[in-house]
């Protein structure tokens, strides 16, 4: 954006649209990285709360792999503008990442018998 006020050089329309346009697809190219790593987050979460798979040792890696790509996404976000997404997805790839190892057994478990124990009332309850 030139500095209009400052000097007696309008932008033309065209000109106002080409920056509306490259504004329009970096914020496109900033939205698909933050749905990336939404979605890489969640998988590898839901990866390693399933203890059928037999992934347990492998666990440290599937983080490293993903918060790798988050990295990798976040720095994109970052340069195109959404930098509170980026900051938010590092934290994601350095925090709860790495923590998600240490609690995912427990939060399945939980999760588990909090769900039988509603089961088991809306039966009773419901017939």
């Amino acid at each position: 954006m030139s500095g209009a006020f400052l000097s007696d050089h309008r932008q033309s329309a065209s000109e106002r649209e080409a920056e509306r346009r490259i504004a329009e697809y970096h914020e496109s190219i900033a939205k698909r990285c933050y749905n990336g790593a939404t979605w890489l987050l969640v998988i590898t979460m839901v990866i390693m709360a399933i203890p059928q798979l037999g992934l347990e040792r492998w666990h440290w890696h599937l983080v490293g792999v993903s918060a790798l790509i988050m990295t990798i996404l976040a720095v994109q976000m970052i340069r195109y503008g959404r930098i509170s997404n980026g900051l938010v997805c590092l934290l994601c790839a350095f925090a709860v990442l790495p923590g998600w190892v240490y609690l995912a057994d427990d939060v399945v478990r939980v999760g588990t018998s909090f769900f039988t124990m509603i089961v088991t009332q809306w039966r009773a309850k419901f017939g």
